[in-house]
């Protein structure tokens, strides 16, 4: 009786111990979701360049600076809706409007991946995670901040000037 009850001691301790320690696929990884930056990416031929800003509440917006043929565009999002300007011409959808295969989907695919904590360690700085275009691999500073991006054989991304944002 007294070694039945010893056995259940240790399983309930060893249960709690592993709760407590996070046995979750990334424990320890504490990656930043709110950031501002600007990028340049690479996506199916086009080279685009601009500025992010990113919230882990879903609030993201792109401003394109390159090539001149965007130059000027903005998204942003909000609640599922997706805003388009460009200069005095604006239009808002639903977001599910825009192709999931686009570079504003995808990108913001990856994010809010991030965000959520979908992603696994591969080693040192540098994260995986399944996106509708297969494997993204993407990077991190010091601080958490995404510093690129890779999705498929067409896709990626490199951030500079990070700065935190929402603190």
């Amino acid at each position: 009786m007294v070694t039945k009850v010893l056995k259940l001691l240790c399983v309930f301790f060893l249960s709690v111990t592993v709760m407590l320690c996070g046995c979750g696929k990334n424990s320890g990884a504490t990656l930043c979701a709110d950031f501002r930056a600007d990028f340049t990416a690479h996506y199916k031929g086009l080279t685009l360049a601009g500025q992010i800003v990113n919230t882990r509440q879903g609030v993201e917006s792109l401003d394109i600076d390159s090539p001149d043929t965007l130059s000027g565009l903005s998204l942003s999002y909000r609640s599922g809706e997706i805003k388009l300007n460009r200069g005095d011409a604006a239009a808002t959808a639903d977001e599910s409007y825009l192709p999931g295969r686009s570079f504003p989907s995808l990108l913001r695919e990856i994010l809010a991946n991030i965000a959520a904590g979908n992603y696994s360690i591969k080693e040192n700085n540098t994260y995986s995670q399944s996106v509708s275009c297969g494997e993204c691999v993407f990077t991190v500073d010091e601080n958490g901040l995404p510093q690129s991006i890779e999705a498929g054989k067409d896709f990626s991304v490199e951030f500079i000037n990070l700065k935190k944002t929402g603190e």
